[in-house]
């Protein structure tokens, strides 16, 4: 038990100092940090993308055979376990903490973009394929890359008892102490990484909108506040525990999502919005293969792959070690076919 505390406090402090040491660099050489990382990023993308896309379809597709496979009835936990939380407050969870903020944005700048600018060939102004990119795009693979963590590391946590450690998914195939703890760490800093954009880009969408109601900037120290506020909550939620934090807040975050969906649809023509859903839905399921691996009339070019999708793909695997150690915890008791199907289909469909 003291080695055990001992090794994870070396993974702290280590991530600590990593931390700390690339912040100071990001506050001491502002633009040439940005600069480089942009360039390194870039180059990432051109060269591991194509990669980036098979992986995508290939979790998407792995994870479809498991859950109707036979293995589709193995519990995540013991074979006694039953799930902790409703299917309600489940889903709230999966969907608040896998998109967040980020897709009420996107919901509405992304089809606008595509509309007007259409990735492929196609006469501009086709709002079914600006929909398809859209659902292409946050979608199925998104969730294909958390939940396969996901099932990895429950089933190593849950089932086989192993520590609350992403390393646990390696150390029998691992030996080398020093790779597994370079593995925590790498996670420690890329989750931290991946909440500071989550935070920026919502911090971002709440001042932007702020200053679109009252048609003024609204300055530096406002977005500052907002960042408070928002880790404050997310603080409190973390500190009072998934039952009385995060759930409450997931439930509370989907009740209003669900308020302003009723409110698009009692502005809008109800008939026409499901009819476009419905044939984008359909054009998704059947293209997901061509536009998953940029086939054929679904190519739509490197700068765009690299600019988009890439990009988004590239975020989501940054996100699943954290988002997926969180799924794992929530989803323990349920069938495995019962996990995957929930978190490709349900969430996707949001």
């Amino acid at each position: 038990m003291i080695g055990q505390f001992l090794k994870n406090q070396s993974k702290l402090i280590i991530s600590l100092s990593v931390l700390l040491g690339f912040s100071a660099l990001v506050f001491f050489a502002t633009e040439n940090t940005y600069n480089t990382i942009e360039s390194i990023s870039v180059w990432v993308r051109e060269v591991f993308g194509q990669y980036y896309l098979i992986l995508g379809l290939f979790c998407v597709l792995l994870l479809i055979i498991l859950a109707i496979s036979p293995f589709g009835r193995t519990r995540i936990g013991k074979s006694e376990d039953r799930p902790e939380f409703s299917n309600w407050s489940w889903v709230a969870m999966l969907y608040s903490t896998g998109m967040g903020a980020g897709i009420l944005l996107r919901a509405v700048q992304e089809p606008v973009y595509m509309y007007l600018n259409p990735p492929v060939e196609v006469k501009t102004g086709d709002k079914i394929l600006a929909l398809e990119y859209t659902f292409y795009q946050w979608g199925f693979t998104a969730w294909a890359f958390y939940g396969l963590f996901a099932l990895i590391i429950g089933f190593h946590i849950y089932s086989r008892n192993k520590p609350s450690l992403s390393s646990s998914a390696f150390d029998e195939i691992l030996k080398n102490r020093f790779a597994l703890v370079a593995i925590d760490i790498l996670v420690i800093v890329t989750t931290v990484f991946g909440l500071i954009a989550a935070i920026g880009l919502g911090t971002t969408q709440i001042t932007g909108g702020m200053e679109h109601l009252i048609s003024k900037p609204l300055g530096f120290g406002t977005a500052v506040s907002f960042t408070i506020l928002i880790c404050t909550i997310a603080f409190v939620s973390v500190w009072k525990g998934i039952d009385k934090g995060i759930k409450r807040i997931s439930n509370i975050n989907i009740a209003v999502a669900l308020l302003l969906l009723v409110f698009v649809f009692s502005q809008g023509k109800m008939a026409q919005l499901m009819s476009d859903f419905m044939f984008a839905s359909g054009n998704y399921i059947i293209d997901l293969i061509p536009m998953s691996l940029a086939l054929g009339n679904f190519d739509p070019g490197d700068a765009f792959l690299t600019d988009w999708t890439y990009y988004y793909w590239a975020f989501w695997l940054a996100w699943a070690p954290f988002t997926g150690i969180f799924i794992a915890r929530i989803s323990k008791g349920r069938t495995i076919r019962q996990f995957l199907l929930g978190v490709l289909l349900i969430p996707s469909l949001g």
